[in-house]
């Protein structure tokens, strides 16, 4: 409005400023303790941040050419090494887990109901696991600490963001929603938010959280079987 004078500009945001708008709440928590479910809502960023960045570190220095070749000409065999960095993962991820689980139901737990307290940390561990065959899928990818640290920002925001973490799904678009149902992150805070820890468990919501434990479970193998292949290909690589 180039044109306009000081006086009709003046007039014109004054009438703006009568305008009124509707606008509906949406709340997607429970009244009870809803601290508890935002926190475990998430503790799915830094859970996969964590186990993304440890699990890279080792396994970039594992992976490395010269490395590997020592332990090719090792006695120790190819399969009790897997077996050994399996069983480091998976012993990182409960020492995650329980830091992480404990701090929120020392923190946010006074007053909530057991049942759901168990059910909730039940949650972070199968999602715990789901990260930790993820970071190792990524470990076979990433070569180098730039693109460390690159990868591990990319997936976590993009992790959160499309599925609900930092903005409930519901607020987001139809086509972001669709996305969002094939990422596990999206599993394990629609079994968070079926949770309200100030009430014992319904029927209906016991056989979602199962449910949404299955799906989890479904993504960890998927992720395990990726990584298996990768590694299989770079140890082929590796004269």
């Amino acid at each position: 409005l180039p044109d306009l004078s000081a006086e009709d500009l003046a007039g014109k945001v004054s009438q703006g400023l009568t305008l009124e708008a509707d606008a509906d709440l949406l709340s997607t928590l429970g009244s009870a303790a809803p601290s508890l479910q935002f926190y475990f809502r998430f503790y799915s960023y830094g859970c996969v941040a964590a186990l993304l960045l440890c699990v890279s570190s080792v396994m970039m220095a594992v992976n490395k050419p010269n490395i590997r070749r020592r332990h090719a000409a090792s006695p120790l065999a190819p399969m009790r090494l897997s077996l050994q960095l399996a069983l480091g993962g998976v012993l990182l991820a409960l020492l995650v887990w329980a830091v992480m689980s404990g701090v929120g139901i020392g923190m946010f737990g006074q007053g909530a109901d057991r049942e759901t307290l168990v059910m909730l940390a039940a949650n972070a561990l199968c999602y715990a696991l789901v990260c930790l065959s993820l970071a190792f899928m990524f470990s076979y990818l990433i070569k180098s600490n730039n693109v460390q640290s690159a990868v591990a920002n990319l997936v976590t925001i993009s992790l959160s963001f499309l599925s609900g973490v930092f903005v409930p799904v519901e607020l987001l678009g139809e086509g972001i929603r669709r996305l969002s149902i094939f990422l596990p992150t999206y599993w394990y805070v629609r079994t968070v938010d079926l949770l309200d820890p100030g009430m014992t468990p319904s029927p209906a919501a016991s056989a979602a959280f199962f449910e949404g434990l299955l799906i989890q479970a479904g993504f960890a193998a998927a992720f395990l079987a990726l990584s298996l292949l990768l590694a299989r290909r770079k140890s082929q690589s590796i004269a």
